[in-house]
């Protein structure tokens, strides 16, 4: 692999890369075989209920997702302290670094969905079990991005309280004092003013900053070095003091966004495909047409992703917004590849081997580009909420000094508008979708939204290695050029990583529209009835009641996954607290010798905390189609997945742009973007950079843990409502009692889950 064999960098660097590492390796030891488990005691149920061919897919499923997520995960450690080397030299080298080891998660994810779903299909030769696929992937992408981020968020909130009630760092990572000590650059020729290389180093702070000349030429005298050197040895002071719980962010914050992205991706790819299969054999006149032209749209979009990973166009003085555009281009790049090669297909079609109709080829062509360019349409508008070079975060940032009421409710604000407007997208692609080709459009919609995904993973994937090396970066150098360089692709870094999120929410609303669909068609062809012929739900009271239980396990799943995240967090504490020898630096060592044991020592008690509190939120989710199915009946679930699709799509919209926003907002002051009235830069000591903070620790959950979760939630209900269709009637007339009692079976596991599993292990302990 060329990332492996690229130089790693200076031996701090080294240091802290093999640090997190090993934090890694135990988060991934302690999690994987319980979730093995896991795994293996569903597919025991599932065989009675869906036999073999469905529980060998599901199996399958959840192997292959596993083994995406721990690769990409992984490699991007491993490309953190090689990103953080590369800076020190050139930012187009950085970038491409950054990029491609981004791409190893988001490609693998975006291949191995397509080659795991064709061979699954080539071995059990059953449709209808490839769901079975898409199942044991939900399962562990379910886990990833819910136990992860619940591990990463709770960590990340805890490593604040630990500072605040044990002592530590009450900063990130003891910038501030740091900052101060750079100061004593600005005057080194004492004339009481600043130098104009410190006002040069100065704008180098900001992302969107020019590099010229004054920035690459000039010496560094003896005093400047002897500062250079206090200053060094401040950042290695830091280093070996630091709390070892502020890592677990760092570990928590790849597990989330890389493994927790790719192995999202890979769900709604597999499902994607699989409903493919069991539409297009249902629909289309000519089936082999019908289940192949998905495969020719995610396989030709997949080729176009592996290029442009190849070459990202940046220049040394380019700033963090022209950066932006040069990705845009590699993407549209993309879409055009996609769009030329699927009409040269279809138009095959059409003029040599008539299995198609003229009309036909122009409605596949008008779906497939607005499901292309519809991701791409919802990233931007969010982007223009969420970015630091954009007014709404700018605005945010100026109305700080007003308090935190009014950071909070501004945040809140934008994250309302800026979800109402991608909603409205979808819905209009949708009706042109439905209105042209049906349940085969939508399906197609939901095929083409992911062809261009694997750029995406990938540059979200890019997003998270990339602030690790922002991390690095100010921990390990003064160099004020590398700190622009980490600067500018940080900043480009977190605005990929949060379109990476907008994107999978779109990619999940289209799957489970599609998914919905095949349910549809699986359970009216077993009635022996025409689903095509079904234009809309007769709003019964069966209904009604759907629709409303959707909006309730949604909002149910909210707040399990939100307290979950304030449990681990307090959970952290109290085991900081109670045990400071085994959770504290050992300061008789030398790094990373002081912190390597504590590190594994915190990171198996957090990964297996954050364990068992992911089995609230999975039994809630698991529960939901039994419970309304069987009180409700097959209409009541349909309208329970649709409605909640509906809902999840707005809601994780608004959540991951609020806190996007927040975090945008104070990254504006960080950077010294933010100018007082009297052109002064206001800088992190500054009451307004405080207050942001706080809207930063509000939004931090809901944009990393509870917004993108909805997908995982959404699907898996889907899932499930499609795998125990069986066992529902049209009306609930002869298993409401059923119901009643799933209600009361299922609030009773979840309480378990939720509050008795943590005793119930401690009295185990205890015993042993």
């Amino acid at each position: 692999c060329e990332l492996l064999v690229q130089d790693i960098g200076a031996e701090t660097v080294m240091q802290m890369g093999e640090l997190v590492k090993k934090g890694v390796d135990v988060y991934l030891l302690r999690s994987m075989p319980v979730i093995f488990v896991v795994v293996v005691v569903v597919a025991s149920v599932v065989w009675v209920t869906a036999g073999g061919p469905f529980v060998i897919s599901m199996l399958v499923g959840a192997s292959t997702c596993m083994f995406c997520a721990n690769l990409g995960t992984n490699m991007n450690f491993e490309g953190g302290p090689r990103l953080t080397h590369a800076m020190n030299y050139d930012l187009p080298g950085s970038l491409q670094s950054g990029v491609r080891t981004g791409a190893i998660g988001g490609l693998t994810a975006h291949s191995l969905a397509q080659v795991g779903v064709v061979l699954v299909w080539m071995i059990v030769g059953d449709a209808n079990a490839l769901v079975g696929f898409g199942a044991g992937v939900s399962l562990i992408s379910f886990y990833i991005r819910v136990g992860g981020g619940i591990f990463s968020k709770g960590s990340d909130i805890g490593a604040d309280f630990v500072a605040e009630q044990i002592g530590g760092m009450d900063d990130d990572m003891n910038q501030d004092q740091i900052n101060e000590m750079r100061k004593q650059l600005e005057d080194l020729d004492g004339d009481g003013e600043k130098d104009e290389k410190a006002i040069a180093a100065e704008k180098l702070i900001n992302p969107d900053a020019k590099v010229d000349e004054m920035h690459e030429g000039g010496y560094v005298t003896a005093k400047e070095l002897e500062i250079r050197k206090h200053i060094e040895e401040e950042m290695a002071k830091t280093l070996k003091t630091i709390h070892p719980v502020n890592y677990l962010d760092a570990i928590g914050e790849n597990i989330a966004d890389v493994g927790g992205t790719s192995s999202d991706l890979f769900e709604t790819m597999s499902l994607t495909l699989a409903t493919a299969v069991i539409l297009g054999s249902k629909i289309h006149k000519v089936p082999y047409i019908g289940t192949s032209l998905p495969f020719a749209i995610i396989s030709t979009g997949t080729l176009g992703c592996t290029a442009v990973c190849y070459k990202v166009r940046c220049f040394e003085k380019d700033t963090a917004r022209q950066i932006r555009r040069s990705l845009q281009c590699n993407l549209f790049g993309v879409i055009i590849l996609v769009q030329g090669a699927v009409f040269g297909y279809s138009y095959l079609h059409w003029t040599v081997y008539h299995t198609i109709s003229f009309d036909e080829l122009i409605s596949y062509t008008v779906i497939i580009f607005l499901g292309l360019i519809s991701p791409e349409v919802c990233a931007s508008i969010c982007e223009f909420f969420t970015s630091v070079s954009c007014y709404p975060v700018k605005w945010l940032a100026q109305d700080a000094h007003f308090g935190p009421m009014q950071v909070i409710l501004q945040g809140l604000g934008q994250g309302f508008v800026s979800a109402g407007i991608p909603s409205v997208v979808n819905i209009i692609v949708q009706i042109v979708a439905f209105r042209l080709e049906g349940f085969y459009g939508l399906m197609l919609l939901a095929c083409a939204s992911q062809a261009c995904t694997g750029w995406q993973a990938t540059l979200a994937a890019y997003g998270a290695v990339a602030n690790n090396a922002l991390r690095m970066s100010h921990l390990t150098t003064v160099n004020e050029l590398a700190h622009h360089r980490a600067n500018v692709c940080a900043a480009v870094g977190t605005t990929q990583s949060h379109n990476g999120k907008v994107v999978s929410g779109q990619n999940a609303f289209f799957a489970t529209t599609a998914l919905l669909g095949a349910l549809l068609a699986d359970k009216r062809t077993k009635q022996g009835v025409d689903f095509t012929s079904t234009v809309g739900q007769e709003l019964s009271e069966f209904a009604r009641a759907g629709l409303l239980a959707g909006i309730i396990f949604t909002m149910l799943f909210l707040a399990n996954t939100v307290t979950s995240c304030i449990r681990m967090a307090k959970k952290l504490v109290r085991f900081c607290k109670e045990k400071p020898q085994q959770s504290g630096p050992r300061l008789d060592k030398t790094f990373p010798a002081t912190h390597i044991i504590p590190l594994k020592t915190l990171t198996g008690f957090a990964a297996i905390e954050s364990f068992q509190l992911t089995f609230s939120p999975m039994c809630q989710t698991f529960a939901a189609p039994l419970v309304i199915g069987q009180l409700l009946g097959f209409k009541g679930l349909l309208m329970l997945v649709s409605g909640g699709n509906s809902v999840c799509f707005s809601l994780n919209m608004f959540l991951i742009n609020s806190g996007q926003a927040w975090d945008a907002a104070r990254k504006y002051v960080l950077f010294g973007m933010l100018e007082d009235k009297d052109g002064n830069v206001v800088g992190t000591d500054s009451q307004e950079y405080d207050t942001l903070g706080i809207g930063e620790q509000i939004g931090g959950p809901l944009e990393d843990l509870t917004g993108p979760a909805l997908n995982n939630f959404i699907k898996f209900v889907a899932v499930v409502s499609f795998v125990t269709s069986d066992i529902y009637d049209e009306f609930p007339d002869n298993t409401w009692i059923w119901g009643i009692g799933q209600v009361f079976l299922n609030f009773s596991l979840i309480g378990f889950f939720k509050f008795g599993l943590a005793a119930a292990v401690r009295q185990l302990e205890g015993f042993w």
